[in-house]
């Protein structure tokens, strides 16, 4: 009987999660991963995760394969990982517009 409650609780956490992932970053919308709240920027990069970075600390933007990665001045990227190489393309898009200083990489994967 034991099992079942972990059975339970298990499969209770992956829907939690789920409901999560699509109110915060709907589908990948590139307007709700990349939030502009004018000189600061809200990543929304995972489920549960997000980071408010000033837009003058982004100085590279890389597209490879499925990921977007926000390269700062200490050469740290924080990694956006879309489960479509299209949704990625979309989150590049919009990222070259927030970020109309840095360097821009396309990456053939």
């Amino acid at each position: 009987m034991d099992i079942l409650y972990i059975w339970i609780f298990a499969f209770s956490i992956v829907i939690i999660l789920a409901v999560l992932r699509y109110i915060k970053i709907g589908h990948y919308e590139p307007d709700k991963v990349l939030q502009d709240f004018g000189n600061s920027i809200c990543v929304n990069y995972s489920v549960i995760g997000s980071k408010t970075l000033p837009k003058s600390s982004v100085v590279k933007i890389q597209l490879a394969g499925n990921c977007v990665s926000l390269f700062n001045k200490s050469d740290n990227a924080l990694d956006i990982h879309a489960p479509r190489k299209a949704l990625a393309h979309n989150l590049f898009v919009r990222a070259k517009k927030v970020f109309p200083h840095a360097v821009v990489i396309e990456v053939d994967c």
